[in-house]
């Protein structure tokens, strides 16, 4: 790794990125991980400010490599550690620091502030050395989060704001789901993405339209019982263009998450 790169574990109180989040903590056998203990970190080889400013700032163009697994993801595998699970077992992800704990927000640890849809996504390695897999193999999705669900966090009683709730994830702290069942064994990246919808009025405009929060667990899933066959697979990125038609889309309306279709392969069940 070159000494260049400075790994981005402390974000800096920016107001313009105030109110992003970042995914790195991972659940598993019921434990909470500490920050990128088994999430891949993002690192930057910018100096400056810029460096908070390509951080802070979301992902708005799924077509390029940070898209992945965050910023610079794709090479950071020998700087987390791989969780071991079976499958069947349920894990999940959670918010940790940095977070902006001076903001006039309605709870004090980090949460998913922007609504929008999320998503699961598993990628085998084709060796047995994950830390080098850049995740330039095949994806499968495994998990698609829309509406609210039993982990879904209590509409507060500010009407202002009830339509955002509609969104399964805002303002979530955790969430856990399953590794199916008949995942074949092996060394997988397992990818976490959250999206929130804005609606693009200007096609050349980088500053505006949806964002796209993501990152990648490292884990080895055990199997020996029944193996299934995933499917269907995409690319990422790959899975999204530029201006992502349903993601074009305003999250305060009522009706936002019973007319929303997410894109990309169905989810497979295992």
């Amino acid at each position: 790794m070159k000494s260049s790169f400075r790994i981005v574990v402390s974000l800096g109180l920016i107001g313009t990125a105030a109110s992003h989040y970042v995914i790195n903590r991972f659940i598993v056998n019921n434990t909470v991980s500490n920050d990128f203990e088994y999430v891949r970190p993002y690192i930057s080889n910018v100096t400056g400010d810029e460096i908070w400013y390509g951080i802070l700032n979301p992902n708005r163009d799924p077509t390029n490599l940070d898209f992945r697994c965050g910023p610079n993801g794709t090479i950071t595998g020998n700087l987390t550690k791989t969780a071991t699970v079976r499958a069947g077992d349920t894990v999940g992800f959670r918010l940790g620091e940095p977070h902006f704990k001076y903001l006039n927000y309605p709870y004090d640890v980090p949460r998913i502030y922007h609504p929008g849809p999320g998503s699961v996504w598993l990628s085998k390695s084709p060796s047995d050395n994950l830390n080098t897999y850049s995740g330039d193999g095949d994806w499968f999705k495994i998990l698609e989060i829309i509406g609210r669900t039993e982990q879904s966090m209590p509409v507060l009683s500010d009407s202002t704001y009830a339509p955002l709730y509609q969104w399964g994830l805002y303002v979530a702290r955790d969430w856990n789901f399953t590794i199916p069942a008949t995942t074949p064994p092996g060394k997988y990246l397992l990818r976490f993405e959250q999206v929130y919808p804005v609606k693009s009025y200007h096609p050349n405009d980088n500053y505006l339209g949806p964002e796209y929060f993501v990152n990648c667990a490292q884990i080895d899933i055990v199997n020996d019982e029944q193996i299934g066959s995933p499917g269907p697979v995409a690319k990422i990125p790959g899975v999204y263009e530029r201006w992502q038609p349903e993601f074009q889309s305003e999250p305060w309306d009522k009706n936002s998450t019973s007319t929303f279709k997410y894109p990309g392969p169905p989810v497979w069940q295992g």
